[in-house]
């Protein structure tokens, strides 16, 4: 079997096809953990240097969060999440938008093809 790219192991995996190799990326690296493994290093050749099949490009959901505490920054984002901001790179989970079976009746997501979404991408 032949060496296939990251993106080609990642659409044969979608189509259910079998790659040379299990497609791996990872959904979030804290930059003390990059800077430890290759100093001075950005994001896109961090993913390069570990041989990642793919990268993660978020959007810029951060931007509809509401702030309900500046010290502790605790926010409530665009899903209806509680979170603490923290010295770390992802936030702790303070309350979830759905508490019970009955909370999903009334319960709105965030419009999935909002524009802000792609802004990154493009």
């Amino acid at each position: 079997m032949t060496k296939h790219t990251g993106a080609e192991r990642v659409f044969q995996a979608l189509e259910r096809k079998e790659p040379d190799r299990v497609p791996h990326f990872e959904f979030s690296v804290d930059p003390k953990v990059r800077t430890a493994i290759l100093p001075d290093a950005s994001y896109e050749e961090f993913v390069v240097y570990m041989d990642l099949d793919g990268l993660v490009s978020r959007d810029r959901a951060f931007l509809m969060e509401e702030v309900l505490s500046e010290n502790p920054r605790i926010v409530r984002d665009e899903w209806g999440a509680v979170k603490l901001y923290t010295k770390e790179v992802e936030p702790i989970p303070l309350e979830a938008p759905i508490k019970s079976e009955k909370d999903l009746e009334s319960y709105q997501p965030p419009d999935p093809d909002a524009e802000y979404r792609f802004e990154e991408i493009r």
